[in-house]
């Protein structure tokens, strides 16, 4: 094992996901909305408004980025058919 990691080393994954294309939005995200969940955790009186609106902020923002990224695919997936391209389209 030890001779073919360091001869081979390790395929790199060939899949893409939306996900991990825009992995540091997803997080400043995320972030934001956590910081405002243990805030209204803290005082639930004044945060917990603010937590709710940024919960749907971020729900809808990973709705946007996921429907946008699948767009871009499927256009460049058109483009690669268009071209003949079919090593790349598959």
């Amino acid at each position: 094992m030890e001779a073919a990691t360091e001869t081979l080393g390790f395929s790199m994954r060939k899949h893409q996901d939306w996900f991990d294309d825009s992995l540091p939005q997803i997080r400043s995200l995320l972030h934001e909305k956590n910081v405002a969940h243990d805030a209204s955790l803290d005082n639930p009186d004044s945060a917990s408004l603010r937590w709710q609106e940024l919960r749907s902020k971020v729900q809808r923002e990973l709705r946007l980025m996921e429907n946008n990224w699948w767009t871009e695919k499927a256009v460049e997936i058109q483009r690669l058919a268009d071209l003949n391209d079919t090593q790349r389209f598959y």
